[in-house]
């Protein structure tokens, strides 16, 4: 049987795990990214032990643990108090529970661990500084052009191209993303710079009224990823032309108005309060998404596949987005080696059957719990209610973590 070949669109976390997980399925692969170079900057990740095992699957655990840091214990605060609503252990016990451990990771180090595996592989071709311009597909081929005028033929297209993907329209043509109304604030700190009060092992979690924020270890417990989310309504700081170009932004890398921030912290405890201070810059990241696809019809068509943001991009509130993406390429690349290049179309129609319905739980999930999170009124009183009295029950999810598939 002849070596089918696929073309993978971006080379990002979706892109390089896709061209790995295919290579290494027997598929022969060009990865096509428009960037003229990799680069990731600033933000951080939360690597689950769903996410870790497809890591380990490819041989890449020892390359991960590091660069990694294993949180010990998750704790969710109140913002406002300081006061501890509910708790669970990560560290060993997730490793014990399932299998693998829980880790959090710099973006720019996943990534890199990813790029030195594909690029070890002889049957990868890494092409940069290709933007694609067009598809087209037969019964029998993918034929891809690229803004320089160039045109690959294949046997597939992944489209990996993230949450402004250009392959998605080939496939499901429902316009741009939408903006959420929401702003991620992230910032990295040196372990040595940390304030009093934020722990420099744990995940830590504060909640309030229209604002949470999460902090992390990443780089070997050498610095800490923060990440606060606020409502782009409540940037007192920026004008209101700043506000409508906010909304519009496709880039996150934008430098931010620390006034603005600290006044949306203002109440905040004085735990978070210095956090903010401390950072030595914040940069700010508008939030899109898209509505959960609830049928597998949007996930392929013919020889085209989505994977990762480009097709179910969602919230980061859940922590699954790479995860997903790498639980997808995991998943395609074996379904797309099954049968050759004649059963790719079949082969890429049971991948979008069996991924569909866990990525949009992720993705319903993820929207819910940002909007439990900055809960005010009776639903926040609930929310801490339940925490109290359930506790880690409500934050260990063995259906996300424990999957297998």
């Amino acid at each position: 049987m002849q070596t089918s070949h696929v073309i993978v669109a971006g080379a990002g976390i979706a892109g390089l795990g896709a061209a790995l997980a295919s290579v290494r399925s027997g598929l022969r692969v060009t990865v096509l990214e428009k960037a003229e170079s990799l680069s990731e900057v600033g933000a951080g990740l939360q690597l689950g032990p769903n996410a870790v095992r497809v890591l380990d699957d490819w041989g890449l655990l020892p390359q991960l643990e590091s660069v990694a840091a294993e949180p010990q214990r998750l704790r969710i605060m109140d913002a406002r108090s300081g006061r501890t609503l509910a708790g669970m252990d990560l560290g060993q016990a997730m490793r014990e529970r399932y299998g693998w451990p829980n880790l959090t990771v710099r973006r720019a180090d996943l990534q890199a661990v990813l790029l030195e595996a594909v690029r070890g592989q002889s049957q990868v071709e890494l092409a940069l500084g290709q933007a694609l311009s067009r598809v087209e597909q037969t019964p029998e081929a993918v034929a891809v052009h690229t803004s320089d005028g160039r045109m690959r033929r294949a046997d597939a297209l992944f489209g990996c191209d993230g949450l402004w993907s250009a392959v998605r329209s080939h496939v499901r043509a429902d316009g741009a993303p939408r903006a959420t109304g929401h702003i991620a604030w992230r910032a990295l700190l040196p372990r040595s710079a940390l304030p009093a009060g934020v722990a420099p092992d744990q995940t830590s979690v504060w909640v309030a009224p229209r604002l949470h924020a999460v902090a992390y270890p990443v780089a070997r417990g050498e610095w800490l990823n923060a990440v606060l989310f606020t409502h782009a309504g409540d940037l007192h700081g920026a004008s209101q032309g700043e506000e409508a170009g906010l909304a519009a932004a496709q880039d996150w890398d934008l430098d931010a108005q620390r006034q603005a921030l600290q006044q949306a912290v203002s109440a905040a405890h004085p735990a978070l309060r210095a956090l903010v201070d401390a950072a030595p810059l914040w940069r700010r990241w508008v939030l899109h998404d898209r509505p959960a696809l609830l049928d597998p019809r949007g996930y392929a068509q013919g020889r085209v596949a989505l994977l990762g943001d480009a097709a179910h991009p969602m919230r980061p509130h859940m922590a699954q987005g790479a995860a997903m993406a790498l639980e997808d390429a995991q998943a395609l690349a074996g379904l797309a080696a099954r049968d050759g290049a004649e059963g790719l179309p079949a082969a890429l129609a049971v991948y979008a059957d069996r991924r569909w319905r866990r990525n949009a739980r992720v993705q319903l999930r993820a929207q819910f719990n940002g909007m439990v999170m900055q809960a005010s009124g009776p639903l926040r009183w609930g929310r801490d209610l339940a925490m109290s009295l359930r506790g880690e029950k409500l934050l260990d999810m063995p259906w996300l973590y424990g999957f297998r598939g």
